[in-house]
């Protein structure tokens, strides 16, 4: 079958724009994984702030590691 003429550049370009969309697509779940780490400690935060009691006892806040 005979290739189309600018086909070749037709796919260059399609391939490039899913790399990019490939690209944006990791760099969104990556911000969504970072606002939901965020998003974890925000209970205890709140508790802190109305100097509430903190179940379990903890006093401080505790990082969340991937």
């Amino acid at each position: 079958m005979a290739e189309l003429f600018g086909s070749a550049d037709l796919i260059d370009r399609l391939q490039g724009m899913m790399d990019d969309l490939e690209t944006r697509a990791e760099q969104a779940q990556a911000q969504a994984e970072q606002a939901l780490n965020g998003l974890k400690g925000a209970p205890l935060a709140a508790l802190q702030m109305r100097q509430l009691p903190v179940p379990g006892g903890s006093a401080q806040p505790r990082a969340v590691l991937p």
